[in-house]
């Protein structure tokens, strides 16, 4: 029973450490969606309809924010307390 339990709490702890992003990639890469467009007549050249698959693009982890963090200018102070 104790060697099971070890091998359980082992097993559990290695399954942990081993990177999974290949696996889900992998997975969000087989997730395609297939779409029917009909473009505008005057634009093509003679075709009726088109099929667009749409992907999730992959992400960069390495690639920069998009954003800035911005500070904000503060606030103006509080009145002074009044003398008596």
């Amino acid at each position: 029973k104790t060697k099971a339990a070890l091998e359980k709490i082992i097993g559990a702890k290695v399954a942990a450490s081993k990177p999974t992003t290949g696996i889900v990639a992998t997975a969000a890469a087989s997730e395609a969606k297939f779409i029917k467009y009909t473009p505008n007549p005057q634009q093509n050249s003679g075709v009726k309809q088109r099929i667009i698959r749409m992907v999730d693009a992959q992400v960069d982890p390495m690639e920069p924010a998009k954003h800035k963090h911005k500070k904000v200018p503060r606030g103006p102070p509080s009145p002074p307390v009044p003398v008596l």
